[in-house]
């Protein structure tokens, strides 16, 4: 074995975050360069076994699921991830799960000390509205924006309260080693953008937009939303997403023992959802519930604009 092919590769750097803030594209943009290597999916490897995070890992086996930079077995299926990049490629990864966790800033200092982050912020407000969407599209959301906010996930409001999550990162990592991005910024300045971001990362030149899909991951809304709401209610507990997510094999005891028959109806449902007419277009959210949003999240970011060194007001009236 060669010193090149014995090296491992980790990544160079990481878009993490924010959840529907345009990290789908701009993962999408920078992989269209042959110099850049970034994995199909999201890995969430420095939030595994994070209960608030990764609520589903509290069913898995704890030790599947602990994060140890001591288990070879672990690190290994880490790397996993970036065996195909050639030794010219710049490795990237993107997690969206990075930003808001409380234990992922100080995991990913102490393996990957010099890496370069990405996060890309949304007008809170809209980014909680696209979150409940992504709920309702995967199956997640069984109940209306407003109910959901009451009595749903508590991601929808965390998720969206960015600057003690980007302090943490900023008390650990050099202020020369973190890159915001305003998404509001990148859909009305694209090509600027891609372009910092190239620079930021030492990439050589920039991006032809005219030839790469710079809208990814664009989301919908049932027609009929009682009736998904219905179905996603019937299919909780029954869909198990991460089973071979987490590295190690997964024992009998990860997802429920259904019977033929809950079987049968599961696939049954499934299919109906599946078949379901979408629409683009969304149910806008009621100005009352927006105002109060707004009230809420320009509270807990107060400071923002100041702490990343960007005109907040401009893009997202408000906030400071």
């Amino acid at each position: 074995m060669t010193e090149a092919e014995g090296k491992k590769r980790f990544p160079d750097f990481i878009i993490g975050g924010a959840m529907k803030c345009g990290t789908s594209s701009i993962h999408t943009i920078l992989s269209s360069r042959k110099d850049v290597f970034i994995p199909g999916g999201e890995v969430h490897f420095f939030t595994m076994g994070d209960p608030i995070q990764s609520t589903e890992t509290v069913k898995f086996d704890p030790d599947r699921t602990r994060f140890d930079l001591d288990s070879k077995e672990k690190v290994e299926w880490y790397e996993s991830f970036f065996e195909d990049a050639s030794e010219e490629q710049l490795i990237g990864e993107d997690s969206t799960t990075y930003l808001p966790s409380q234990v992922a800033p100080e995991r990913i200092q102490k393996m990957l000390p010099e890496v370069k982050l990405i996060f890309m912020l949304r007008n809170p407000v809209d980014r909680t509205h696209s979150h409940y969407r992504h709920l309702v599209n995967s199956g997640r959301a069984t109940k209306t924006f407003e109910q959901e906010l009451m009595h749903g996930s508590s991601t929808l409001h965390l998720r969206s309260m960015y600057k003690p999550q980007l302090e943490r990162y900023f008390q650990i990592f050099s202020r020369d080693q973190i890159k915001v991005v305003l998404f509001e910024r990148f859909v009305q300045e694209t090509q600027a953008v891609v372009d910092e971001v190239c620079s930021y990362l030492d990439l050589p030149g920039s991006i032809d937009l005219d030839e790469v899909q710079t809208h990814a991951n664009p989301s919908w809304y049932p027609k009929w939303p009682k009736i998904y709401f219905a179905i996603n209610y019937l299919l909780k507990g029954k869909i198990d997403r991460y089973r071979y997510h987490w590295p190690g094999e997964p024992s009998e005891t990860h997802s429920p023992d259904f019977s033929f028959g809950e079987r049968l109806i599961r696939g049954l449902l499934l299919r109906i959802r599946r078949r379901m007419p979408k629409q683009e277009s969304y149910p806008p959210m009621d100005e009352l519930m927006r105002e109060r949003l707004k009230q809420i999240y320009a509270r807990r970011n107060r400071g923002i604009g100041k702490m990343i060194d960007a005109d907040i007001g401009k893009y997202w009236p408000g906030f400071e």
